[in-house]
């Protein structure tokens, strides 16, 4: 459904009058709506890795390059990210999340088992160089969250026009509106905030797709990684 049903869904909740259009308005309830429902889209972005919003990144490599622009629509990577090279499949690169750390290991210039990578200056920055035709493949979080009335795919960071869709659907972003629009006025907000997470977990727990039933003891546990996930030929 679009932007302008979630809000007038949400506006008998929030006790204001409900609105024929939204986006085309500029009276100060429709103009704090406007900000109000892109903020809101943004909050539920960033509070769970929902699948839809992933996006696969293939880098490939001509053996001198180490520094790589981030994707257009690059908002964050995945909590448990990594990035995998085709020429070394049995391990990820190493990530290295502290600056000073990614400097000492370049004054030590020494060559590592494994390679490298960190983000800063809105790059990717692999060391030693992915060397030529190879790949380093990684999933990223797009800011993309908006499409138009019947689009299948996301093309916009921003709501804009009153028949946008949010692509988690109308429900969640009535309900944060809900309780972020009261929080803001001062009003007693902590019930429809629970109304929002429960929502929202729902949403989490299905958006993977269905769970698979495990009888008895697994005989890998879901939290380890095979150390060599191939077979050896004597």
């Amino acid at each position: 459904m679009t932007v302008l049903q979630a809000v007038k869904d949400a506006a008998p909740w929030i006790g204001i009058t409900v609105p024929t259009v939204l986006f085309t308005a500029t009276d100060r309830t429709s103009v704090e709506m406007q900000a109000f429902v892109n903020e809101t889209a943004k909050a539920i972005a960033e509070d769970f890795d929902w699948q839809r919003l992933k996006v696969l990144n293939t880098i490939t490599g001509d053996g001198t390059e180490e520094d790589w622009d981030l994707p257009a629509d690059y908002a964050r990577m995945p909590k448990k990210a990594n990035l995998w090279p085709s020429d070394e499949p049995n391990a990820p690169l190493e990530r290295i999340e502290d600056e000073d750390r990614w400097l000492a290991l370049d004054v030590l210039d020494f060559e590592p088992v494994t390679g490298r990578w960190i983000i800063y200056g809105n790059q990717i920055h692999i060391r030693p160089a992915v060397t030529n035709t190879a790949t380093v493949k990684h999933f990223y979080m797009s800011n993309k969250l908006v499409s138009a009335t019947g689009s299948t795919t996301l093309t916009k960071t921003d709501f804009t026009v009153d028949t946008d869709e949010f692509f988690l659907g109308d429900r969640i972003l009535k309900l944060g509106l809900i309780w972020r629009w009261k929080a803001s006025k001062g009003r007693p907000y902590a019930e429809d905030m629970t109304n929002y997470n429960i929502c929202r977990d729902n949403l989490a727990s299905t958006d993977k797709g269905a769970r698979v039933i495990h009888i008895g003891t697994r005989r890998i546990p879901s939290d380890v990684s095979v150390a060599y996930p191939g077979v050896i030929v004597p």
